[in-house]
């Protein structure tokens, strides 16, 4: 009888063992017939070749039972390491699958089915950039190998998920399928080192990828012509003010941008990213600098991504560019925007630029989608008027949001940020808030008028007054740790008839409140008939 505590492991590796001393005892066996018959026969040599080719079978079949009997256990390791962390992720401990799924990476690098199991807990984990890099890392890998395969179709949907421009990263990768087709043993390092190529070639930060589009129809052969010196200089950029220059109420652009900006745009788009870059070099103390990715359409670079480049102190020399799109992110040394007045940029991340200290160059910049989590902005002056409708301030040091007034905000960020008043967000069509460990917020005063359904004042240790609330729309709010509010601060949630569910109170306050919002809802409802 088997033990009921033994796995499969346990199971496979005594009888990896049982059958390794099997194939010892036999091979000495028959070794020692061999032997014995050489002694009876007077000699050491085989007779004939048919003698020796049994002999040399007999080693070889029993040296390569050998080898399978060894390894037996550490084909079992990594099933058992995969079907545990696949119970794991079942049971969302993805840390834990992580590490087995790692182990069990090590020893087949080209496993697709781990390589999507690590793909999936990074993007339950929102590490956008990182399940990227296992989805694409699938599809090439069987698109090297050959074939089709259902997880390398749904690792593509994936990437189209996550981000769609770099959806096209695999259409244009035809150079690693040439590659793939000439290697005829088609060995794992070699897949690998195709593999790896073929990432670098077609960067992986952020999605962002270099795509060569062919001009539109209606595109003119005059809109493709490069800016002249007298059209830079009536672009749009009077509302440029350059650093050190507060005072003034208008600065003009200098004329080495302008005769810069005048040169590059006489090149063709992968000239002037190599002109771009020999110039930011300039500005980053002579430290490489590295563009992760770029969108080219219509003969124009439109969208750029120049993220973890940790030395860079100025973006001038993108002066003039028309670009839509810019990532920024992790430039600690970033100074300044000078150089961005005037562009049509729609989406712009400065997470994590924490030398940045102002946003003097963003006026009129029509801004939809911004980042500034874990910057040290202390104003958000620059941005008034703007467009914007997706905006991260997570664990920023801001304090005030009033130059938000009149954004058409649908998603705000503001966990852990320093953030004291919600004044300026009157109106948004925000449907949720998560204020997540505002420690410094004292009032709800200022989300009047916005569509609220929810909003989490998890740890707001100093929220003092819920005043802002009355007239939304709630259905949910989470007051867990809100240590400041006392019980009469409570009352006002009875007058939110739309009100179901409230965390972070004791069961008795949590039922007289949701019990006097019914009777409010059912009371308005008799009043509408």
């Amino acid at each position: 009888m088997i033990p009921a505590t033994w796995t499969s492991a346990t199971i496979i590796h005594y009888a990896s063992r049982c059958l390794k001393d099997y194939i010892l005892l036999r091979s000495f066996t028959a070794l020692g017939s061999l032997r014995a018959q050489d002694k009876s026969t007077g000699s050491t040599f085989p007779k004939s070749l048919s003698d020796l080719g049994a002999r040399t079978w007999t080693v070889v079949a029993f040296s390569l039972l050998l080898a399978l009997a060894a390894a037996l256990p550490a084909l079992a390791a990594k099933d058992e390491n995969y079907s545990a962390a696949v119970k794991l992720i079942r049971s969302k401990n993805y840390d834990a699958a992580k590490l087995l799924l790692d182990s069990s990476l090590k020893g087949n690098p080209t496993s697709i089915k781990v390589l999507n199991a690590l793909g999936y807990i990074a993007e339950k984990k929102k590490r956008k950039r990182t399940a990227l890099e296992y989805y694409r890392k699938i599809v090439l890998i069987q698109r090297a190998k050959g074939g089709r395969s259902r997880t390398a179709e749904k690792a593509r949907e994936a990437i189209a998920r996550l981000s769609p421009a770099s959806g096209l990263i695999l259409d244009k990768s035809e150079e690693l399928t040439q590659a793939a087709k000439t290697t005829k043993d088609k060995d794992e390092k070699a897949l690998l080192q195709l593999v790896a190529n073929a990432l670098q070639d077609f960067a992986l930060g952020e999605g962002e990828i270099t795509i060569a589009e062919q001009p539109g129809e209606a595109e003119t052969a005059q809109s493709r012509l490069p800016l002249t010196k007298k059209a830079h200089a009536k672009a749009g950029y009077k509302a440029f003010r350059g650093p050190g220059s507060e005072k003034r109420k208008s600065a003009k652009v200098p004329k080495k941008w302008i005769e810069f900006a005048t040169k590059r745009d006489k090149l063709p788009p992968n000239e002037q990213l190599r002109l771009i870059v020999n110039e930011l070099q300039k500005y980053s103390y002579g430290s490489e600098v590295r563009i992760r990715g770029q969108k080219i359409t219509n003969g124009r670079i439109t969208e750029l991504n120049l993220h973890e480049n940790k030395q860079l102190t100025s973006i001038v020399p993108l002066y003039g560019l028309r670009l839509q799109a810019l990532y920024l992110g992790r430039c600690y040394k970033l100074k300044n925007l000078a150089g961005l007045a005037g562009m049509p940029l729609t989406k712009l991340d400065l997470g994590v630029c924490t030398s940045l200290k102002n946003l003097e160059g963003l006026e009129g910049v029509p801004l939809t989608e911004l980042n500034l989590g874990s910057t040290s902005l202390k104003s958000l002056k620059g941005l008034e008027g703007a467009p914007l409708t997706e905006l991260n301030l997570r664990w920023s040091l801001l304090k005030k949001l009033k130059e938000l007034k009149g954004a058409p905000l649908t998603k705000l960020d503001l966990r852990n940020s320093s953030v004291e008043s919600l004044v300026g967000l009157e109106g948004a069509p925000l449907t949720w808030l998560d204020l997540e460990s505002c420690k410094s917020l004292r009032s709800a005063k200022g989300l009047e008028g916005t569509a609220l359904t929810g909003v989490s004042f998890w740890y707001c240790s100093s929220l003092k007054s819920l005043n802002g609330l009355q007239g939304l729309s709630l259905r949910k709010i989470n007051l867990a740790g809100c240590s400041s509010l006392k019980k009469n601060d409570y009352y006002l949630l009875k007058k939110i008839p739309t009100l179901e569910e409230i965390s972070g109170l004791d069961k008795e306050t949590t039922q007289s409140i949701l019990k006097a919002c019914r009777k409010l809802w059912e009371k308005q409802r008799q009043l509408k008939k």
